[in-house]
C-alpha cells in the first residue's frame, strides 16, 4: 500500500485522478501533489486500491492498473461499456460493473488477465458489495432493476 497518500478524483464535469501526500499540516500546496491523471481517468467511478496498485476505469470503459505510489501504468485494457460503479475486490478477484450490465472479472496483479465476462440484462450504475463469500449486485439502470445475491 501507499501511506501517507489520498487519491481522488475531482467529480462530475472532467474526469481526473489526483494523488495527494499527506504529509504536514494547514493548506495544501503545488508540492503536496504527488501526481495526477487526466487521460482517460474516472468521472463518477472511484479508485479501488489493493496491495499498492489502484485499478482505475473511466466513465467510457477504459480500465487501467497504476502503481500507487508513482502513478506508472502498469496495463490499460478497454472494456465494454460504460461505467458508473467502481470496481470491487472480493474473493481474490476485482469485478468491474458495466451500465450495460457486463460484468468483467479480472486477476488482480501488474498484468491484465481476464478471468470472466457475465452480463446481466438490466445493466448496473451501483458499485457492488461483498459480505463474506458474498457478492451483492443492484440492477436496473431503468426501473424495475433487481438485487442479485451471487455465491459459491
Amino acid at each position: 500500500i501507499a501511506p501517507g497518500m489520498i487519491y481522488l478524483c475531482p467529480g462530475f464535469g472532467k474526469g481526473g485522478l489526483l494523488a495527494i501526500k499527506t504529509d504536514g499540516t494547514g493548506t495544501l500546496s503545488a508540492d503536496h501533489l504527488a501526481w495526477k491523471l487526466l487521460v482517460n481517468a474516472p468521472n463518477k467511478p472511484s479508485p479501488l486500491l489493493l496491495d499498492g496498485l489502484l485499478y482505475i476505469v473511466s466513465d467510457a470503459g477504459f480500465s487501467a492498473c497504476l502503481d500507487a505510489r508513482t502513478g506508472a501504468d502498469l496495463w490499460k485494457q478497454r472494456l465494454s461499456g460504460n461505467f458508473s460503479a467502481a470496481p470491487l475486490a472480493g474473493a481474490g478477484k476485482i469485478y468491474f460493473f458495466g451500465e450495460n450490465g457486463t460484468t468483467t472479472v479480472i486477476e488482480p496483479g501488474k498484468t491484465f488477465k481476464k478471468l470472466a465476462e457475465n452480463k446481466l440484462a438490466e445493466g448496473c450504475m451501483a458499485t457492488g458489495a461483498v459480505s463474506g463469500k458474498a457478492l451483492f449486485l443492484r440492477t436496473g439502470v431503468k426501473a424495475g432493476g433487481a438485487l442479485y445475491r451471487i455465491e459459491e
